[in-house]
């Protein structure tokens, strides 16, 4: 099955870097899974929770392609992936831009053969425009937008195509916070206005994928 799944505090999902990829089922039972053989996608993996991210589908057996536009960050994340005892693809890029993130995907497909899941941390930006709703500027509001919700429609849709043509299923992990239901702090109106479509386009792009038959991808749709 190739499905997509919108991830935050609210749902039964985490990533926990030091134990694996686990899921939180019922009264918070946790399994594990194993992705030994798998490619993971990590996209905004320069920033802190990319990072943190990284090592967790390493430490499950998967190679990690890491795609960010901090090489520092970049640097840990491999670092992550490495320590966790698999191997990294590092790669600079900014999401935003159509060919950038189609580079992407066929940089992991040249180098691996396969995408089986892809992580979408991407997700900055909100600390550097802050001014309230009434005076917003709209380039500052097209700046977060770009590199909050362009970016969440264009990756996945790189990888969903990726995903199809290797005829095995995947899934697409959406990571965002709860800023973007509670509004809980002043002046981020661009910032949320960009996070909140991201949960709505989850269930649209389930119904529009293929089902491609393929039982053993991990739960999160």
């Amino acid at each position: 099955m190739l499905g997509s799944f919108h991830g935050d505090e609210s749902f039964p999902f985490r990533w926990e870097p030091t134990d694996g990829c686990v899921w939180r089922g019922g009264g918070g039972r946790a399994e594990s899974f194993p992705l030994d053989g798998r490619v993971a996608l990590v996209a905004g993996g320069s920033g802190g929770i990319g990072v943190r991210v990284c090592g967790a589908p390493a430490g499950v057996g998967a190679r990690v392609a890491i795609v960010g536009r901090s090489e520092e960050g970049l640097r840990a994340a491999r670092e992550a992936v490495e320590a966790a005892g698999s191997e990294a693809l590092v790669l600079l890029g900014d999401m935003a831009r159509e060919g950038e993130a189609d580079g992407v995907l066929a940089a992991t497909m040249e180098a691996w053969g396969r995408l089986d899941v892809l992580v979408n941390a991407i997700g900055s930006g909100a600390g550097t425009a802050l001014t309230p709703a009434e005076r917003y500027p709209e380039p500052e509001w097209g700046r977060i937008l770009d590199l909050n919700l362009r970016s969440a429609f264009l990756v996945p849709k790189a990888a969903a195509r990726a995903m199809i043509a290797g005829g095995r299923g995947g899934r697409i992990l959406n990571l965002s916070p709860v800023r973007r239901q509670l509004g809980i702090d002043s002046d981020f109106s661009a910032y949320v206005a960009a996070k909140s479509p991201e949960r709505a386009q989850a269930p649209a792009r389930d119904g529009e994928l293929p089902s491609t038959g393929s039982p053993t991808t991990p739960p999160g749709s």
